[in-house]
């Protein structure tokens, strides 16, 4: 496997904790557990890769790992999978998505990401401006918020894994994957009173009617 180098400083960040949480759609890490653990990984040729301490970056899903006081990422393009005990990930694109769910051969996943949008202005409104001036431009003077005290903003997107096919777990999309011949079906399932998009039961609901 190559691995790339990460910009260490950022992901010193990292708090250690046992179990990562998300609270209103925000969390204190950059990685989807607080602390880095064991995993194994399945090569896209079929190999298998041990990591003593390893994780998934928050930023852009991909596997991070420790080499020493080094953190790395590693090349996505030739990884399959990664499990951490018995939380499993498979890779979609070049990102990390968990496995939630399974219906015969098909799953239903999560990825997690920063916001980095909301982000940046989240950090802009709690930084604390010290001088506005005006001159032919305006001019702020401003300090930057303390990055102990940042909280990450999270998107959580689930995707349906049909076949070779992935679909992201949204009205439209789900819609257009059932096709006519399971539209009834699906229409029944999401009209169904307190379905939400969100609720991983409901969502397995859908998983099932696209697996038939």
């Amino acid at each position: 496997m190559r691995y790339i180098a990460l910009i260490v400083v950022f992901l010193a960040m990292v708090v250690g904790k046992a179990t990562a949480q998300i609270v209103d759609g925000h969390t204190n890490d950059i990685t989807v557990f607080h602390e880095y653990r064991p995993a194994v990984i399945v090569l896209s040729s079929g190999q298998i890769n041990r990591q003593r301490e390893a994780n998934v970056f928050l930023k852009n899903g991909a596997l991070v790992y420790k080499q020493g006081k080094k953190v790395m990422q590693a090349n996505m393009d030739v990884i399959s999978s990664v499990s951490f005990g018995e939380r499993n990930f498979m890779k979609i694109d070049k990102q990390l998505a968990e496995v939630i769910d399974t219906c015969g051969s098909n799953y239903l996943v999560l990825i997690r990401l920063i916001n980095k949008e909301l982000l940046d202005t989240e950090i802009n409104n709690k930084s604390t401006i010290t001088d506005i001036h005006m001159n032919t431009q305006l001019g702020i003077t401003r300090i930057e918020a303390n990055p102990d005290q940042i909280v990450y903003p999270i998107d959580e997107n689930y995707y349906f894994i049909i076949g070779n096919k992935h679909v992201l777990a949204h009205e439209r999309d789900a819609r257009r994957a059932a096709g006519r011949k399971r539209v009834e079906a699906y229409d029944r399932v999401v009209n169904e009173y307190g379905f939400r998009w969100t609720d991983r039961d409901c969502l397995m609901k859908v998983l099932r009617v696209l697996s038939e």
